[in-house]
């Protein structure tokens, strides 16, 4: 299983540390990009919290798709930001493979 560490550059959440998951980090930047998107598509609340960040980015991750949270800083093999996230997976990306991938991992199981 791979470690991955979560971060947002705006966050100032310190509650989560990474996710434990058997995706590839492409395979998780394609996930989180779709959470991403998914977020961006709905309603915004005054007040609530307008991005997705490591601790609820990571709560997503582990309710939809079985990723085991990290609580404990230990040894992982790269860090996801979710800025970076946005910026290089939704600005293009996904439209190379990510769209067949998360069609075939999220929407067809």
């Amino acid at each position: 299983m791979n470690v991955y560490k979560l971060e947002h550059e705006y966050s100032r959440s310190h509650k989560l540390y990474g996710v434990r998951t058997t995706l590839t980090f492409h395979e998780l930047n394609v996930l989180c990009a779709y959470l991403q998107l998914l977020h961006f598509e709905l309603p915004r609340i005054d007040g609530a919290e307008d991005t997705i960040a490591e601790d609820n980015g990571g709560k997503l991750l582990k309710t939809i798709f079985n990723a085991e949270s990290v609580y404990e800083e230990e040894n992982y093999s790269q860090t996801l930001v979710f800025h970076d996230n946005w910026n290089e997976y939704c600005g293009g990306r996904l439209a190379d493979d990510g769209w067949c991938f998360v069609y075939r991992t999220c929407l067809c199981a």
